[in-house]
């Protein structure tokens, strides 16, 4: 039908491409959706009623968010002032897999009147038969876009299965195979470099890696040989600020190698790069669901194990055991750092979390002193910090207390627990299984003498058998008493089995030190305190209150205890849980009782330890 346009609005030209790698190399495709500016000149609409809007160009259409294109787009709709929306083809508007965005661009549409324009078919919106064909046309874009993110993953596999490098920028050290035809299978591939100067460094560089066993150490003895680190860098420096509003120079242009001052952060990328193992992984980077928030975010550190990993693909520096081994050799020492590493009692262990949102806390380490007005403060020396962040990578802080105050009430509930340690108890245990263990040895031996003098009867009365019948089943009744006895005799020598391992007496002498906890506690260092800790505690959790935290320990063996932290009046308030409170017994005695604890499972609502000494513990 003739379709009537208000040339009196304006005609909105909406242009866009998915990539700016399509809008670098697809100029003609770029050019010819300039052109359909001819399409609304057709229609009688002057120049200045033409509004081109090109913010889009080298963004993604999968959804409306991000594209400020779109959003000035729906904007000029909802004010009432466009009279067509002119675009290639439905799939310009949008490739929304679910078809949601189609559906508030057409409703924008409908209620200010427009229309869409492409070079085939005029849609108007009060037309139900177009509303139809729209919206079809807006599924098959959504369905066309998955179909081609599938087949380009499949022909990124098939590339890396052939031994292709396509994980984007090329290391140090490596150049791209591309003076052979692109039919050639050697086309795209990885070789070492013919620079003489950089292969040699590259070398070095990972055999000091596997020789001194470190990234500092690394770091070290390039800087007291006063050498540099090779990378490939753009060949023309720019300026862009980020969204955190940092201004930072990255390289523009060809790409040739540069040398720089060894970090930390450039030998780590050497030493721990499969590419110089001449390997190609595919899959280190996927989408995952984050339990905290439920939605899915980018993991860049998957292990090997859940990747594809093609070995042999190029040349390599080193073989993927010796590349295996300076990975394992990398993370040993970040635990070993981390695990003995500053002063904090709760760091490194990996057991503390918030008690709000149950995200890991993390140690901030802090100036011994602040200056405020002109004078000299006594800082906190440490806090223990949320790590959670908002979608927009802000930290959330829901509470930062002062480590020393936490670790004074994880000092607390350590030598709690350790007051529950029956050394006593446990010899007498191990006197008791040992009783059992020799009880059960010597029912043993009398079942195998018991069963030779049957096999001995079995084999006299072979003997004096005269009818073949009688002779034959004493034969099978001889066999079947000769296998039982074989496998007593195999029960006999076997060690005996345990129902949990057994405390040897050399074990029972080194807990002998824990009879006097404190005395114990004040003789420990820093590290062996924290093995402590990781002996004994399953996780830990702190909970913050309007004037202080409590800190809850869950034992390994599936008990509870919490401590209770006073501190300043706080400004934000958070719950309690019940279980917690129900430690300390009634809600008065909460205030004055520092640290509580249960026996056994934790169960909800259950009493406080039956401890005979808890009354003793400090009181605030």
């Amino acid at each position: 039908m003739t379709t009537l346009l208000d040339i009196s609005k304006l005609a909105v030209l909406y242009l866009r491409q998915s990539t700016l790698g399509q809008l670098r190399d697809n100029v003609v495709a770029t050019a010819e959706q300039y052109k359909l500016r001819e399409i609304p000149e057709r229609l009688g609409f002057p120049a200045d009623r033409i509004v081109v809007v090109d913010e889009d160009l080298g963004v993604s259409g999968t959804t409306i968010a991000g594209r400020t294109g779109m959003l000035r787009v729906l904007d000029l709709l909802e004010r009432g002032r466009v009279s067509c929306v002119v675009v290639r083809d439905i799939g310009r508007l949008t490739r929304d897999a679910f078809n949601a965005d189609i559906a508030i661009i057409a409703r924008q549409c409908y209620h200010a009147g427009a229309q869409i324009v492409t070079p085939d078919k005029t849609y108007d919106l009060s037309d139900p038969a177009d509303q139809f064909t729209l919206g079809l046309q807006g599924l098959l874009a959504g369905w066309d876009h998955s179909n081609i993110v599938r087949r380009l993953a499949q022909h990124r596999k098939a590339k890396q299965a052939r031994g292709t490098n396509i994980n984007g920028a090329v290391p140090p050290g490596y150049e791209k195979i591309i003076d052979v035809p692109k039919s050639s299978s050697d086309y795209g591939r990885l070789r070492i470099t013919v620079d003489g100067e950089v292969r040699e460094r590259m070398t070095l560089i990972l055999r000091k890696g596997l020789e001194l066993g470190g990234i500092l150490a690394v770091v070290r003895f390039l800087r007291a040989q006063d050498l540099r680190v090779p990378i490939l860098r753009g060949e023309e420096s720019r300026f862009v600020t980020g969204a955190d509003g940092v201004t930072r120079a990255v390289g523009a242009g060809r790409r040739i190698v540069q040398w720089v001052e060894p970090t930390r952060d450039r030998v780590t990328r050497i030493l721990k790069n499969p590419t110089c193992a001449g390997a190609i992984v595919n899959g280190r980077r996927t989408r995952e669901l984050d339990p905290g928030t439920g939605r899915r975010r980018w993991t860049t550190r998957r292990p090997y194990e859940r990747c594809t990993v093609i070995r042999d693909a190029h040349p390599p520096y080193i073989s993927w055991e010796e590349h295996c081994q300076l990975i394992a050799t990398i993370a040993r020492n970040n635990q070993a750092k981390t695990f003995g590493a500053g002063q904090a009692l709760l760091s490194g262990l990996g057991l503390l979390k918030c008690g709000v949102c149950g995200a890991p806390m993390v140690v901030q380490y802090n100036n011994p002193q602040r200056r405020a007005r002109g004078r000299v403060y006594r800082n906190t020396p440490f806090t223990y910090t949320c790590s959670r962040r908002a979608r927009d990578g802000r930290a959330l802080l829901h509470q930062n207390p002062a480590g020393p105050y936490i670790d004074q009430a994880a000092r607390e509930l350590v030598l709690f627990g350790l007051g529950q340690l029956d050394l006593d108890g446990l010899r007498e245990v191990r006197r008791e299984r040992q009783r059992r263990v020799g009880e059960a040895d010597r029912l043993g031996l009398q079942r195998v003498e018991v069963l030779t003098r049957r096999a001995r009867m079995l084999e006299d009365a072979i003997g004096d058998a005269t009818r073949p019948e009688a002779r034959s089943r004493l034969v099978a009744r001889f066999e079947d008493a000769l296998a039982e006895l074989e496998a007593a005799r195999q029960s006999a020598n076997r060690p005996s089995e345990r129902e949990a391992p057994e405390l040897s007496p050399q074990r029972l002498r080194r807990l002998e030190v824990f009879r006097d906890p404190a005395a114990a506690w004040s003789r420990f260092t820093t590290k062996t305190r924290k093995e402590v800790i990781r002996a004994l505690v399953g996780t830990a959790a702190i909970h913050p209150d309007l004037d202080g935290y409590f800190l809850v320990f869950d034992w390994a063996d599936g008990g509870r205890a919490a401590a209770r932290v006073k501190t300043i009046r706080r400004q934000k308030l958070y719950v309690v849980p019940g279980d917690v409170l129900a430690l300390f017994g009634d809600d008065s005695d909460t205030g004055h009782r520092r640290v509580a604890g249960r026996l056994g499972r934790g169960r909800r609502g259950g009493r406080a330890s039956p401890r005979p000494d808890a009354a003793g513990c400090p009181h605030r």
